[in-house]
């Protein structure tokens, strides 16, 4: 879409341009200032938070706030235009790329280069948490730079307000006698333990989040990530220690003050920064790191036993646990209901998915189970939950507001935009892949519109993909009455095709998303159940149940199919055969898909000695399902000199001899990052 495409003209005061991307919670375009001539960024949310009432009347209730929030080292949030089904956040245009551009560009920063931006950002947080405002996502993805970094001036940039933190329009409110979060909003490797534990976030889970993101500017990784899903890396930020990195001792001593475990035990964001900033002239000289390698264990952090527990709990709990610093006690939240366990998210109790035999075709029980365990070290690093819960947007967006009357709190919210509307939204899928599901309902036809959008994080994506469209309160085999689709080609589900047999599936054709282009795509419906049903939420339920049917169906382990790749792929698998080299030879490298019942047979990618990639059609179809037409794979080494990837990135060849132990290849493909091999021992000839 282009400005074409819409009315360009936002309020009396902006002209939209150009899009310049797009994340969950809507678009981000380059507009001009009428008034001033000036470039300004516009974040347009999407229209199903645009329909929420509740969602409006709290960012009209905070504009003073947040356009008053002024620091050299913050995104400046200069205007809050309501018009319409439109709300758009103007802020100062900043176009240098982010930290996260950064860090997949070059690698890890140089200490002097990570702490100059760490420190600016605190600095930043320090103003914003003086005036009561938390920020709740801090990131390199959402730290920006006003200009490209250049070689020998970096330090330098950050200090001179070179760094900026931006997305504050998201940030919530620290009220003057409570403070309550419930449910997750962030982004799991970098959420702070307290609000794992319980649901509470202060200042310090600020402070939290910048040392998570300077240990990644140093090291290129995060210190929790690694394979597991979101339950996982919750559990490692509760009860497990930082790995240490080979950095100055008194920085490492600031770096794991700032990831306490104890919220109390954490300086304040400006304490923070003074004590970064007193080490910066003894880091000047000091290189930057290879990317490090996950641990093969992490350490129980010191202190009793921790134990994950459920991001919910009931309104009339004795938890009297009160929030940090100082602050006074808050009261029980409501426990938000997103349905069953199993269907994990962000927004609910960090807990292991139940197994539920499902109730689809399945393979015999004598079927021996196909392992490789032992003959491969599995890297899986999930971009989002791998199983996927099905969430209305109220829940994912709105915290323990007081629910609309007539609904009971605790119950996920219906989004109503007149009669016959109701919204949902997918937790991200690790591939990156997100859905929103929007569906209109008119009474006099009987027929549903149902708008799909679907939209990708980091690398572009394709299809097909699969969505599961059940009849209103039929049983389990009826099927929606599925008409025209616009946006994209569609077909009833061939199972005999791809050995995926769901009920009331439909193949929709996506040719390519890309992360600043999401596809959307249409499908009317008759559905007779509505109209004889007189509850008011059954639009919601139906659509909630589409979804949740669609999740079963793409995380099913009994499927042996290689089919929707981009929806069912879990992880990669690398693989360095043999595990010994001679130097001067390129390394023997595999790929295979993570599927959701076991790594496949059939290889994803192959770096062979002939310096060339061999991939057969599926191989070649999967992997441009998860990481594009032009495929995004670049292999890395944690070995210095030892195994060095040629320029493209594409081949890694082994240069010197190497008696580590811990040498490895990583790899990133897609939206799956920070990948590693098995062990890889470099000799030389004659050795």
């Amino acid at each position: 879409m282009d400005a074409d495409d819409l009315d360009a003209a936002l309020g009396a005061n902006y002209r939209l341009e150009r899009r310049a991307g797009s994340g969950a919670m809507g678009e981000v375009w380059v507009a001009l200032d009428r008034r001033t001539d000036e470039r300004v960024a516009a974040k347009l949310l999407r229209s199903e938070h645009t329909q929420d009432p509740a969602l409006v009347a709290r960012f009209v209730q905070e504009r003073s706030i947040l356009v008053g929030l002024r620091h050299p080292a913050l995104v400046a949030v200069r205007d809050l235009v309501v018009e319409g089904d439109r709300i758009a956040i103007v802020m100062d245009h900043v176009d240098g790329g982010s930290l996260r551009d950064l860090l997949t560009e070059s690698g890890p920063l140089t200490p002097a280069d990570a702490v100059a931006a760490a420190v600016a950002v605190l600095q930043g947080l320090a103003a914003a948490h003086d005036a009561d405002v938390l920020h709740r996502d801090v990131k390199p993805d959402n730290v920006l730079l006003s200009e490209p970094w250049r070689e020998g001036r970096r330090h330098a940039a950050a200090a001179a307000g070179g760094v900026r933190l931006s997305d504050f329009g998201i940030a919530r409110i620290v009220a003057e006698r409570t403070t309550s979060h419930t449910g997750v909003l962030g982004t799991p490797e970098y959420l702070c333990p307290e609000l794992i534990e319980t649901e509470q976030c202060g200042p310090r889970g600020d402070v939290y989040a910048v040392g998570i993101m300077l240990y990644e500017l140093l090291a290129g990784r995060t210190p929790f990530a690694g394979s597991g899903s979101a339950w996982a890396i919750a559990q490692r930020h509760v009860q497990r220690r930082p790995p240490r990195i080979p950095v100055d001792d008194d920085l490492w001593a600031v770096i794991e003050r700032m990831l306490a475990k104890d919220p109390a035990a954490r300086p304040t964001a400006a304490d923070a920064a003074g004590d970064l900033e007193s080490l910066r002239p003894r880091l000047l000289d000091a290189p930057a790191l290879a990317v490090q390698g996950a641990p093969s264990d992490y350490e129980t952090a010191a202190g009793p036993q921790t134990v994950v527990r459920p991001l919910a709990r009931d309104s009339d709990s004795d938890d009297d646990d009160a929030a940090e610093e100082g602050l006074p006690e808050v009261a029980p939240v409501e426990r938000i209901d997103l349905g069953d366990a199993e269907s994990a998210t962000m927004v609910r109790p960090l807990q292991r998915p139940a197994e539920e035999e499902p109730a689809r075709r399945r393979r015999q029980p004598e079927e021996p189970q196909r392992s490789r365990v032992d003959k491969r070290l599995v890297a899986l690093v999930a971009g989002g939950v791998a199983l996927v819960a099905v969430a209305t947007v109220g829940v994912l967006v709105l915290g323990g507001d007081d629910a609309p009357e007539g609904q009971q709190p605790g119950q996920p919210q219906t989004i109503v935009a007149g009669a016959g509307t109701a919204s949902q939204v997918d937790t991200g899928l690790p591939t990156g892949l997100q859905v929103t599901r929007r569906a209109t309902y008119d009474p006099e036809s009987g027929v549903v519109d149902l708008t799909l959008t679907y939209t990708a994080e980091t690398a572009p994506l394709q299809g097909p993909l699969l969505e599961v469209l059940p009849a209103a309160g039929g049983g389990e085999d009826a099927c929606a009455d599925v008409g025209a689709w616009t946006g994209a080609d569609a077909v009833p589900n061939p199972a005999s095709i791809n050995d995926m047999q769901v009920d009331c599936g439909w193949e929709v054709q996506v040719e390519e998303i890309s992360p600043d282009a999401p596809v959307e795509v249409t499908a009317s419906i008759r559905l007779d159940g509505l109209a004889e049903s007189e509850d008011p939420t059954a639009l919601q339920t139906w659509l909630n149940t589409a979804a949740q049917r669609t999740t079963e169906a793409v995380t099913d382990p009994t499927f042996d199919s290689d089919a929707f790749a981009v929806q069912r792929v879990q992880g990669v698998e690398v693989v360095v055969a043999p595990d010994r080299v001679l130097t001067g030879s390129p390394l023997d490298i595999t790929l295979f898909p993570v599927w959701p019942d076991e790594p496949g047979d059939e290889p994803l990618l192959v770096s062979p000695p002939s310096r060339g990639f061999s991939l057969d059609e599926n191989a070649a179809s999967t992997l441009t399902a998860i990481a594009g037409e032009e495929p995004r794979v670049r292999f890395s080494s944690n070995c210095g000199s030892a195994l060095v990837p040629e320029r493209d990135g594409l081949v890694v060849n082994a240069i010197q001899q190497s008696d580590s132990p811990t040498c490895t290849v990583g790899v990133d493909v897609g939206n799956f990052r920070f990948l590693e091999s098995n062990p890889v021992t470099v000799t030389g000839r004659g050795s």
